[in-house]
């Protein structure tokens, strides 16, 4: 995993998330903890402002970014979403990468599909899972041919689960064998997942049974 260092002379927007004080911690363990856990806010000023994060952006801390991306996914803002897939595309972090591909979901509504799928080839798992993640959220906006289904080839579970988590948005239109291959998956959560979306499909299935048909509603 790429992450670059903090260097002297950062901007006004990263003295501010600081403080007199630093509140960074310097290990990236802790740091991916904070981000699973949804602090990265301790790396921001309170309520910053949409063009105050897009400054954010430019800084040279990997973890500011991380937690700025994480935040413009929050904020709902459809003006983030060129930055954002800039960051995906182009970022040396591939924690900000996997951060903004997870932004990029929270934006589901107007994101768009084409950089998620572009990005399942990157060479980091984090970045992969995360773009499986999000490809998930837009729900009906994936095409049915897809290379999601690559990523079940995966030698990582997490990538296997979330590309099984995506597909499964496909709702019936996804193969089925596909998800009784990972059925005998060998990692529990692969096996849970692929459990997940076939009950859904069989509860889809089940409900589509009892409604009405065109000559019994026209009645």
């Amino acid at each position: 995993m790429s992450h670059d260092a903090q260097q002297p002379g950062d901007s006004q927007f990263l003295r501010e998330a600081s403080g007199a004080t630093s509140k960074t911690p310097s290990d990236p363990f802790i740091s991916n903890v904070l981000a699973l856990l949804g602090l990265g806010n301790r790396y921001l000023p309170e309520a910053p402002s949409l063009p105050s994060l897009l400054a954010g952006l430019r800084s040279s801390d990997w973890q500011v970014r991380a937690a700025v991306v994480r935040s413009l996914g929050k904020l709902g803002e459809k003006a983030a979403l060129e930055p954002l897939v800039t960051i995906l595309m182009h970022d040396t972090s591939s924690a900000v990468k996997a951060a903004a591909a997870r932004a990029l979901g929270d934006l589901a509504d107007y994101a768009p599909v084409e950089p998620l799928l572009a990005i399942l080839d990157d060479p980091v798992d984090e970045v992969k899972a995360a773009a499986a993640w999000a490809l998930g959220k837009l729900g009906e906006r994936i095409p049915t041919s897809t290379p999601l289904e690559n990523l079940l080839n995966s030698d990582n579970a997490a990538v296997r689960a979330a590309a099984i988590c995506a597909l499964g948005e496909l709702g019936t239109r996804i193969p089925t064998h596909i998800l009784m291959v990972a059925l005998e998956d060998a990692d529990w959560q692969v096996r849970e997942m692929a459990a997940l979306v076939l009950k859904r499909q069989r509860e889809h299935i089940t409900l589509g049974v009892f409604e009405p048909g065109p000559e019994e509603r026209g009645r």
